[in-house]
């Protein structure tokens, strides 16, 4: 599924759509499939498996970012008009 959002985010026609979908779902499945719900074993903080987890959590925490700025931008209008 992940690989077929993929090849519309470089060919379809809503390219932004497609490549915002995919982005977010390979994120869920570095967080989850890869990370949280892997039955590898956790050796040192150098594991695959908590990488995965740091890649997975770093496209929400910059997509909580973006949002955050954008919602003091529209209330910083707001209260200025």
């Amino acid at each position: 599924m992940i690989a077929s959002v993929k090849d519309l985010a470089f060919s379809g026609s809503d390219v932004e759509a497609s490549t915002n979908t995919w982005e977010y779902l390979e994120a869920c499945n570095l967080l989850f499939e890869q990370g949280l719900l892997s039955r590898h074993k956790i050796n040192n903080k150098n594991s695959p498996v908590l990488g995965n987890i740091r890649k997975g959590m770093a496209f929400f925490n910059n997509g909580v970012l973006v949002m955050k700025k954008q919602v003091i931008s529209l209330v910083g209008y707001y209260v200025v008009v």
